[in-house]
């Protein structure tokens, strides 16, 4: 279950906030290049997705997307695709970090559909991840219950990827092994 894993921050922001203690020895400098290293591992490119980094604060920001998030649904409509903005954030210091990783809003999209003689132009949306249920309980115009589904399941999908991302995080800076920084890579 996910209940308890995610907080909802004072712009209506689901996320998720972890510190990681590790081996007192690593400087906040080692944690910066291994934070920099999962993001460039993660996310491809890292100068993409940095909006600040400061060494010197340890502190680094990054801003993302969780894709490929589908929903197939029967008698709704056509399948919706969502893609979540994210935001993961690094603050260093020596020997531990402090992850939070927050959701901004869900685009959803529907591809153009024709059905039973009815066409639907296909549309693109952008929501809180707080107007989704199980969050907003409340009713909905049409469809209630199949819309409750729906919107569970790609709640529950995105707040996984959360869940996912802390856990790499955590295996990353956890052990050593998995990075290719070293003290021995001094010595060149």
């Amino acid at each position: 279950t996910i209940e308890g894993t995610y907080k909802i921050d004072n712009n209506n922001d689901v996320y998720m906030q972890e510190v990681i203690e590790l081996d007192s020895s690593l400087t906040k400098n080692q944690l910066y290049i291994f934070a920099k290293e999962y993001i460039t591992n993660s996310y491809g490119n890292a100068n993409a997705v940095i909006q600040v980094d400061d060494k010197e604060q340890g502190l680094i920001i990054c801003k993302g997307l969780y894709s490929d998030i589908s929903c197939t649904e029967i008698s709704i409509g056509s399948a919706g695709k969502y893609t979540a903005t994210h935001i993961l954030k690094f603050q260093i210091k020596d020997g531990r970090i402090r992850v939070t990783i927050s959701v901004t809003n869900i685009n959803e999209y529907y591809a153009p559909s024709y059905s039973a003689g009815y066409y639907d132009e296909g549309r693109s949306t952008d929501r809180k991840m707080t107007d989704y249920y199980p969050i907003n309980k409340g009713s909905r115009p049409v469809m209630e219950k199949k819309l409750k589904a729906r919107e569970g399941y790609v709640f529950y999908k995105v707040v996984g990827r959360m869940q996912n991302t802390i856990k790499s995080i955590k295996t990353q800076f956890t052990n050593p092994q998995n990075s290719n920084y070293s003290k021995e890579d001094d010595n060149w």
